[in-house]
């Protein structure tokens, strides 16, 4: 048995959007470090240094000397702190130096900007001006004021060429439903229902949305979006759709016309999500499915959003062949092809190895044992991302000692890119996955300094003191040895580190 919450009401208009974003406002970044949220197949080294590499094309492309880019949604931070590093390295080889950019990330929940403003990891960027925090919730704010350095963007304040970062953004802001049947549109509205043993809560409670099932009502409606090229885009799907369901992504039409309002040059917009890229994938479609995990999703509609920048004399750049798992494309108001030559090659680098592939590939190299040769070749492949070598360490320390001089090089340079790109979540102890490595390869002051951070982010644990005193030995420094291995014990006395600290005492003891 199920209560109906809400019934006669399109999909944009439901209570659900505000809930959405209450759930996201009320976590933090808890939403994602309980693993409901899901943020991997986006938010990795690759695809960040695939979008610095589209923005710096780009910038070339169009000679922009100030640029502005905007992550929208930027949750935990970790891919806007990845995608600056890839825009700042590639910038100095790559941009003249006259080029000027800054970075913002934006989140609809406070708690989120205040954690990127006290993230140790922006304070490089912060210290050259090219990162910067603001609040912003779709569809709510009128202006955008930057944390840092207290700028406003709106229609009165633009920002000179705006780009736009959107993913997994648009799949969660309002949308509506339109069936065609013969090409002659009527509208399928939600009847939002839950079932009984969760009776006690309220159309005000975030936690509801766990719960919430969609059964779905054809209504005769005409189309009467108050903005037309609304209507006219929604008429032009069901006339080639004919015959299938398919969702307008109102939402993501109103945030893209609101910032681009703002913005003194054309928009530029870079998306990756889950979705339909041609018309014919609509064809005898049904009513849509409501992705749940924590909160909820949809799949976006990329042939609405080309639609979209199309009406404004634009273009769009969408994938080939559609991968099922996510889509990367890019988008740009006022400019043709011919325009952005560089953008267009950069993106067509792309589909040759998409960010799904890298994907399935990264997962696969996860339940392999590979030689440190290949460990490396994946570190390298995933453009030295933290959790790929986390995923990678055991094949990597075990690899060493057969290391010839090139694999030891090689792995010197993978360890100094995996550090510069670490931004921590308290999710996967990085510093001592490093320090372990370093230590294998008899760095001992390197691997100290690493356990030593390790403590400081993820708290005491008997195996790091275990290993600091290994290093302290190593190093001649008995004393300090001593008093780590007895930290050790007094957190976790395992027969190791109790023969460790015998050891070290018998070895201490003054000669007869």
């Amino acid at each position: 048995m199920a209560r109906t919450l809400q019934k006669d009401q399109p999909l944009s208009r439901s209570f659900i959007w505000n809930l959405q974003t209450k759930y996201y406002q009320s976590l933090g970044i808890d939403a994602w470090l309980s693993g409901v949220v899901p943020s991997r197949v986006t938010t990795n080294s690759y695809i960040a240094w695939r979008y610095a590499r589209l923005i710096a094309s780009y910038i070339r492309d169009v000679r922009a000397q100030r640029v502005t880019i905007l992550e929208l949604g930027a949750g935990h931070g970790r891919f806007g702190f990845l995608t600056a590093t890839h825009l700042k390295n590639i910038a100095a080889d790559f941009l003249p130096s006259r080029t000027s950019w800054r970075y913002i990330l934006t989140d609809c929940a406070e708690r989120n900007i205040q954690f990127y403003e006290s993230h140790a990891a922006f304070s490089h960027l912060k210290n050259e001006g090219s990162i910067d925090f603001a609040r912003y919730e779709a569809g709510v704010d009128q202006s955008i004021e930057l944390r840092l350095s207290g700028d406003t963007i709106d229609a009165t304040h633009p920002a000179e060429h705006l780009i736009l970062i959107g993913n997994y953004f648009f799949d969660s802001l309002p949308m509506d439903v339109w069936h065609a049947e013969n090409k002659r549109l009527s509208a399928y509205w939600p009847v939002v229902q839950i079932p009984d043993s969760a009776d006690e809560l309220s159309t005000e409670t975030p936690q509801v949305l766990e719960h919430v099932k969609l059964a779905w009502e054809k209504r005769e409606q005409a189309l009467n979006y108050a903005n037309p090229t609304w209507n006219s885009i929604t008429q032009q799907l069901g006339d080639e759709i004919q015959n299938g369901t398919f969702m307008v992504p109102t939402g993501a039409f109103e945030c893209i016309e609101q910032l681009q309002s703002w913005a003194n040059q054309p928009l530029t917009l870079l998306v990756t999500d889950k979705g339909y890229l041609k018309v014919d994938e609509y064809r005898d479609r049904g009513p849509p499915t409501l992705i749940q995990h924590g909160c909820f999703s949809f799949n976006l509609n990329f042939v609405a959003l080309r639609k979209w920048f199309q009406s404004h004399s634009g273009l769009a750049l969408l994938p080939k062949c559609r991968d099922g798992l996510i889509e990367m494309a890019a988008f740009a108001t006022h400019y043709s092809q011919d325009a952005l030559p560089l953008t267009i090659s950069e993106y067509s680098a792309i589909e040759q190895f998409t960010p799904a592939e890298y994907h399935q590939v990264t997962r696969r190299c996860e339940n392999a044992k590979p030689d440190l040769f290949t460990a490396l070749s994946y570190l390298k492949l995933s453009c030295y991302d933290p959790l790929t070598l986390h995923r990678l360490r055991r094949s990597i320390r075990a690899g060493i000692p057969k290391a010839d001089l090139i694999e030891q090089k090689l792995l010197y340079d993978a360890l100094s890119q995996v550090r510069q790109k670490f931004y921590h979540l308290q999710d996967f102890d990085i510093p001592f996955d490093l320090a372990l490595i370093y230590q294998h390869l008899g760095e001992y002051e390197i691997a100290l300094e690493l356990f030593h951070e390790s403590l400081q982010l993820f708290g005491e644990s008997g195996i790091t003191y275990h290993n600091l005193a290994i290093c302290h030995q190593k190093l001649g420094q008995n004393g300090k040895a001593i008093e780590t291995i007895e930290k050790s014990i007094a957190l976790d006395a395992t027969d190791d580190s109790l023969d460790f600290h015998r050891k070290l005492r018998y070895s201490h003891m003054p000669k007869p």
